[in-house]
């Protein structure tokens, strides 16, 4: 049964591996390739079961044709399995000296290492070299047989003879005279007798009864100030002073006056306004906004930080290699790890341990940590034997490793757990302050919180509790120069002098902004001024600050707008109220978008599906799958005619893809048609 299972999994292993398909094996009734035995984990061939034609040394044996068997064969010198070609009678008709292999139809493609690369060629089921193995990839069809190296495509015929060579991204035959010829991603026609051609410039060609059928890109226009540019591309967007345009699967960077600024990639990623990055295959590099390789296209993974790059390398052990910003290695070693820079220090691991390179790259700190963390406040959490510290940007110790974890940390203390209990220590390794609830750091202190995550107390870098729900009272700011301070259950306001200047009379409370001061009675919130002056009465159930007189409000599940004096100027009626910055507001009623005044009049009906900003002083539209664009006063600026509409804010381009069908049109009549 092992046999059957290894025979017919290797079988279908590489019939899913190759192009074509194989000839199906003849299968005796127990389910075994005929000839094919097996024996310790090997395969050999046999004409019955006393007498092998050869011994069982092969990993691997497939039957493609009456007489031919392709397998595998363990090479002492190469010291790896390698394919090759039997005979039914033992002879080898294909030396075992290939790394791949793929069958299609009565032709065999084979795979030779050459300087570390493998280079393929196409031989038939009798030896014969049909094309040289000089391919990085070989495709076969019906009628002819296609070379390519990078982006040089040779066609030959079944026979072997170069027929022509075209320089394109790849080719496809619509027969055996027209192809397609796909040039950065946009695709052309090509006939081998030369009869046709159309340039390459087309979405997509098609053949039918002697006509080519073309579909066309998009139309995008890029609007920059009174400069308008249209391209056709599947794909645009604007990248710093240039445009990153995409047809089909390939992009590149081009120029305003449409100018190819870099070469063509698989994809162009931004990383920053400078930097992007880029990717042929699996392989990714940097380039920068002008189009130019900053870091080759060598590495299987890219990372950008604000200072540096690194790259992992493609191979069996893979290492990071770090890079400045103009694509100098900053150090000649590589690592297994590399992390984000903070306060000057890049955190590496080299040899399964930590350390730290400053931003020139030099090792700084040597790796000798198990664990280590990004820099914070200039000191870096690390562990060490298995125990926690802190170290400096000079790696010497501020704190000694000692049996606990570090949680947090800031410039004063530690926060550690040692079983269950939370413990804060400062730098002397004195104990501050323990508890068995958690403790979180706030930018204040800390903060104890209980089983439920609710909040208990507030305690100080230095142990002292400043805060306690439990106490008689408790106190924070309150804004205005005052505190708000809570006895008895209930909230009010104090002075600096501790004077009582609102009695504590209120369910809630939130700082003074705009001397306004929200309060809460009878669980619904009001605002008092800082003479208790009930300002707006106690009605909603949440309020935001007042920005320029006006707060936003919540009124059941519906929002709206009130002054100082509590008038409403926009009725609690919309699901969402957004705030823009020239004092309108972006409302949302029943799934739509408008514009609503300061004063409640309504500038934009609510009935599109998306209303944005543009900071500009028009909003971009979209109403059942168009887009439009309106000024902010309600005038209509583009029509709702567009497939797409998006302004980029680092460029200020205003980006417009027309509409546009994925149909078919007439592009040519060939000599085929009737």
């Amino acid at each position: 049964m092992r046999a059957i299972f290894i025979i017919i999994a290797s079988f279908f292993f590489l019939k899913s591996y190759a192009q074509g398909d194989f000839a199906e094996a003849q299968l005796d009734p127990s389910g075994r390739a005929l000839q094919v035995y097996e024996e310790n984990g090997k395969m050999g061939l046999k004409k019955n079961a006393r007498k092998p034609i050869t011994p069982a040394i092969y990993d691997t044996l497939i039957q493609v044709s009456d007489s031919r068997y392709v397998g595998k064969r363990f090479s002492t010198n190469r010291q790896n399995s390698l394919w090759g070609m039997l005979s039914s009678n033992g002879n080898v008709i294909i030396p075992f000296n290939f790394f791949t292999c793929e069958i299609s139809g009565s032709l065999i493609v084979l795979g030779s290492a050459e300087n570390n690369r493998i280079r393929k060629g196409v031989y038939d089921f009798d030896g014969n070299e049909i094309v040289l193995p000089k391919y990085e990839s070989i495709k076969i069809s019906s009628d002819h047989i296609i070379g390519r190296n990078s982006n040089v495509n040779s066609i030959f015929n079944k026979q072997g003879s170069k027929i022509s060579q075209y320089t394109a991204d790849s080719i496809r035959f619509l027969d055996s005279n027209f192809l397609i010829v796909y040039k950065d991603g946009k695709a052309g026609l090509e006939t081998l007798d030369q009869a046709n051609s159309l340039s390459a410039e087309y979405a997509d060609l098609k053949l039918e009864e002697g006509v080519i059928y073309a579909r066309k890109f998009p139309t995008w226009l890029m609007i920059q100030g009174y400069d308008t540019v249209t391209f056709h591309r599947s794909d645009l967007r604007a990248w710093n002073k240039h445009f990153i345009a995409t047809a089909g699967k390939r992009s590149q960077v081009v120029s305003k006056d449409k100018a190819k600024v870099s070469q063509t990639y698989d994809a162009i990623i931004p990383v920053s306004e400078d930097f992007a990055k880029v990717r042929i295959g699996s392989k990714w590099g940097i380039i920068d906004d002008n189009g130019k390789e900053i870091i080759p296209v060598n590495y299987a993974h890219i990372m950008a930080d604000e200072e540096f790059f690194a790259g992992r390398a493609v191979s069996n052990i893979s290492k990071w290699s770090v890079f400045d910003l103009y694509g100098y290695l900053k150090t000649k070693l590589t690592y297994d790890s590399v992390q984000s820079m903070s306060d000057g220090r890049i955190p590496v691991k080299r040899n399964n341990r930590w350390g730290y390179l400053d931003r020139y790259g030099v090792e700084i700190i040597s790796p000798i940590f198990e664990e280590a963390y990004p820099f914070k406040n200039e000191v870096a959490h690390v562990r060490f034997f298995g125990q926690s510290g802190l170290i400096d940007r000079n790696g010497n110790w501020v704190v000694l490793p000692f049996n606990r974890r570090i949680l947090d940390y800031n410039a004063e203390i530690i926060l550690t757990k040692f079983r269950d209990q939370y413990q804060v220590l400062n730098y002397q390794d004195e104990l501050v302050y323990f508890t068995r609830n958690e403790l979180a750091l706030s930018y204040e202190g800390l903060e104890e919180l209980d089983s439920a995550g609710g909040f208990l107390r507030r305690i100080s870098w230095d142990g002292t509790i400043l805060s306690d729900v439990f106490s008689g009272e408790s106190v924070r700011t309150g804004g205005s120069g005052l505190t708000i301070f809570k006895a008895n259950g209930r909230y009010g306001f104090k002075d600096q002098q501790g004077r009582i200047i609102i009695a504590n009379r209120y369910e809630a409370v939130k700082p003074f902004h705009q001397r306004l001061a929200a309060v809460k009675i009878r669980n619904k919130w009001g605002f008092v001024d800082l003479d208790e002056i009930l300002r707006v009465q106690p009605m909603y159930d949440s309020v935001g600050n007042f920005v320029n007189g006006s707060c936003i409000v919540l009124r059941g599940n519906q929002q709206g707008v009130i002054n100082t004096r509590g008038k409403e100027l926009i009725q609690p009626k919309y699901q969402v109220i957004e705030r823009q910055s020239n004092n309108q507001y972006r409302v949302e009623l029943n799934g739509k978008w408008g514009l609503i005044g300061l004063n409640g009049e309504v500038i934009i009906h609510p009935n599109y599906d998306q209303l944005d900003a543009t900071e500009q002083g028009y909003f971009i539209v979209k109403r059942n799958g168009k887009y439009g664009s309106i000024k902010d006063n309600g005038i209509s600026l583009i029509p709702l005619l567009y497939d797409f509409i998006a302004f980029d804010r680092p460029s200020k381009t205003l980006v417009i893809k027309k509409a546009h069908k994925q149909e078919w049109a007439f592009a040519m009549k060939t000599h085929l048609a009737n």
